[in-house]
């Protein structure tokens, strides 16, 4: 049986509401769902499935969940980055070696872009046997804010909590500025010595230290122009574009020149009619 992509599977899965699921990727195996409880802004993994479906790597795997932020999120500061919570999750459990944060679109669940995080051989490994610890929270509420006292206190969270503070202002997010957040972010990653990439979907842009947002049609024409340039000297540095300029009776470097100043018009005048056009 052919094995379904992950974005179809992430996609499938959503029922709307804002509701965060979370997914594992164990090598050799398609994506599967193991959201254990499905809230706004917030999900838990069920570790029965997890295990059964971990027990014979000795790999690690990658974790994942989405994040189907609506638009007033973005407009009070607090954008589609990883959270702290999200950092301890996957930092303090050695058994997961990468981490992708899903943008999702909260009302149609078409993903818009992927923050990834991968662990290295300089990541500093976790002293909690987390799976156990987070196991116990799950049956005993009063165990896991003993556990969570030890955890704050420790060396180990201390860059996480730090993190927290400076890209979100502290336990309840406030508005930061996205170049603080990106800060915050960079900085995270080079404590922990993680690999991040951050992944927009087609026709999508990384905002720095927010969201992945839809290109503008100012990125559009500017990609037109740019590909159209690169073809442009493409054609002229071959002997076809020799032997076209030598047709056309001018020296190569005034033909190109011309040719050049026509298609950046050409351009101009296409992006004012698309401006135009939005209105």
């Amino acid at each position: 049986m052919r094995k379904r992509a992950p974005k179809d599977i992430i996609k499938g899965s959503y029922q709307g509401g804002s509701k965060e699921r979370t997914f594992v990727k164990i090598p050799g195996q398609e994506v599967r769902d193991v959201t254990l409880e499905s809230l706004k802004y917030l999900c838990s993994s069920d570790p029965d499935l997890v295990d059964a479906l971990n027990l014979d790597n000795k790999k690690g795997y990658t974790c994942i969940h989405t994040h189907p932020v609506e638009e007033r999120q973005y407009t009070q500061g607090m954008g589609s980055i990883p959270s702290s919570e999200d950092f301890s999750h996957f930092l303090a459990d050695n058994e997961k070696k990468t981490m992708v944060v899903v943008q999702q679109n909260p009302e149609t669940g078409d993903i818009e872009g992927y923050y990834l995080f991968r662990k290295t051989k300089g990541t500093q490994r976790s002293p909690f046997d987390f799976p156990t610890e987070y196991r116990r929270f799950l049956k005993d509420e009063k165990y896991g804010e003993e556990f969570g006292k030890v955890y704050v206190e420790s060396a180990f969270a201390k860059p996480i909590l730090e993190y927290r503070n400076k890209a979100f202002g502290g336990p309840f997010s406030t508005s930061q500025p996205p170049k603080q957040r990106q800060e915050a972010l960079d900085e995270l990653v080079r404590t922990f010595n993680l690999k991040a990439r951050y992944l927009p979907a087609k026709g999508f842009r990384y905002d720095s230290g927010t969201k992945f947002s839809p290109l503008g049609i100012e990125s559009k024409v500017a990609a037109v122009i740019a590909l159209g340039l690169i073809s442009l000297l493409s054609f002229f540095s071959g002997p076809l574009g020799g032997k076209v300029i030598k047709a056309l009776g001018g020296s190569s470097i005034l033909t190109s020149i011309t040719l050049g100043g026509l298609l950046i018009l050409l351009s101009l005048i296409a992006y004012s009619y698309l401006k135009l056009s939005e209105h």
